[in-house]
């Protein structure tokens, strides 16, 4: 897993030279669930599509993901879709 499993980006940065931190509470807080799952469907630069996963797959990545900022509970007042 390119970002890690802290979404901290120590791998991501050793393959494309750049660092997204996805456990930052400002990209956290700046990036909408509709935008992450974008990502997932089209990919970025070297982040490939992830077009093909099932849907209950895709939601597990999302919680994920929302569940990195912090202490590795979600953000204050965000929600996390069951």
């Amino acid at each position: 897993m390119c970002h890690g499993d802290d979404g901290t980006s120590a791998r991501a940065s050793q393959i494309a030279g750049r660092r997204v931190d996805l456990a930052d509470p400002g990209w956290q807080a700046a990036t909408s669930d509709s935008a992450i799952r974008f990502l997932l469907d089209e990919g970025r630069n070297s982040m490939p599509s992830f077009l093909g996963l099932p849907e209950s797959d895709l939601a597990v990545i999302l919680r994920h993901l929302r569940s990195l900022p912090g202490d590795g509970a979600p953000a204050e007042g965000e929600e996390v879709a069951p």
